[in-house]
């Protein structure tokens, strides 16, 4: 039985929880001072602007208490429950940087109930005592569920429609594979199921990955702002290819957070071995996927170093419901969030695609 305790965790965190985003914001208020003297006529980065949501927490069956942030739907809005989950180590920025930029937002005014899920690899997830996973695995069996029976309590839908990001959609279709039947349709943006090259990096990052403990968080978030002005901006270049510089600098400084281990130990196994698996690596859940009749949407990019078309094939052609979206060369991985002509290119389509899904939301599972 999952439990879903109230918003009381949150007004329970000790005080240093409180100095941490403090001390930051006055770190970027001296970075941004800085740059401005050299740079008076261009900004650091473009300001923020989340939409307002409400906080309510979750705790899964092995004992970790999850944020869950929703916006709450419009007078008169029909509702049905949209998930939005985000790449590993990046935070809501990638799905609501700006107002007039933002698929969050877009989704709110369409009518949708629309929530940020953050899974045990986020800063924010409080862990239990004994932890005994803390990887996609676990993300896809415990969260996903404990996520999902919240939702399905305060929206009333009995099923959600999913977009995720990376990561964000690799879990999902780690849990349908496991036979997860309340994602009534999923819209997978620039999310791999196979990998034919390893790389070099991936395999170090999964061997160092293996001697720590897997609830280790890395602090790439703090990491970002100190490369924020300078270095960041060029290695992210390649997966921003349609971005300018100030909306890549945005990306490090809003948009990046800790990670924790466990999940890059994974993620790391699966470029060695070339495809989604478990964490065992026995289960490949690329096969999986191709039974599962869940309708699904993917977008990828033939200018992504991490999700070509090629990456997303088996899926696309082996799927019973499946529809999909190949961007061209200017696209890289975070364009399809990011760029601005996201709007048009990317973010209407999905809005299509999830219009004719919605009703699904209110029906139960048939299989």
């Amino acid at each position: 039985m999952i439990k879903s305790p109230p918003l009381a965790p949150a007004a329970e965190r000790p005080r240093v929880r409180i100095a941490r985003p403090l001390a930051r914001r006055l770190a970027r208020g001296a970075l941004a001072s800085a740059w401005a003297l050299r740079h008076p006529r261009e900004p650091l980065a473009k300001r923020s602007e989340r939409t307002p949501t409400e906080a309510r927490w979750v705790s899964t069956e092995d004992g970790w208490e999850l944020p869950l942030r929703r916006i709450v739907p419009r007078p008169g809005a029909r509702g049905e429950p949209v998930v939005l989950a985000t790449e590993l180590g990046t935070g809501d920025h990638t799905l609501d940087a700006l107002p007039d930029q933002s698929l969050a937002r877009l989704l709110h005014q369409a009518g949708y109930d629309v929530w940020w899920f953050h899974h045990r690899g986020t800063p924010r997830a409080r862990p239990p005592a004994r932890i005994e996973h803390c990887d996609m695995d676990a993300v896809a069996s415990f969260d996903i569920p404990a996520a999902l029976e919240r939702i399905r309590a305060v929206s009333g839908a009995e099923r959600v429609l999913w977009i995720g990001h990376g990561i964000g959609a690799q879990v999902a279709m780690i849990h349908l594979a496991l036979g997860g039947d309340r994602i009534a349709g999923l819209v997978s943006l620039t999310a791999a199921v196979c990998f034919p090259h390893s790389h070099t990096r991936a395999r170090i990052a999964g061997r160092v990955a293996a001697w720590l403990p897997p609830e280790w968080r890395i602090p790439i978030g703090t990491v970002a702002d100190v490369l924020a002005p300078g270095p960041g901006e060029h290695v992210i270049a390649p997966l921003t290819r349609s971005s300018d510089s100030l909306e890549r600098r945005s990306l490090l400084l809003h948009g990046v957070e800790a990670v924790r281990m466990g999940l890059i130990r994974q993620g790391a196994m699966w470029f060695e071995q070339g495809h989604l698996s478990d964490r065992s690596g026995t289960v490949d859940y690329t096969v999986a996927l191709r039974h599962q009749r869940t309708p699904m949407f993917v977008i990828s990019a033939s200018g992504d170093l991490l999700c070509p078309p090629e990456a997303v094939a088996p899926l696309v052609e082996g799927a019973q419901h499946c529809e999909s979206l190949v961007l061209d060369r200017t696209w890289g991985h975070f364009d399809p969030l990011l760029s601005p002509e996201a709007m048009g290119t990317v973010f209407a389509p999905i809005r299509s695609w999830l219009a004719a899904r919605r009703t699904s939301c209110w029906v139960a599972p048939r299989f």
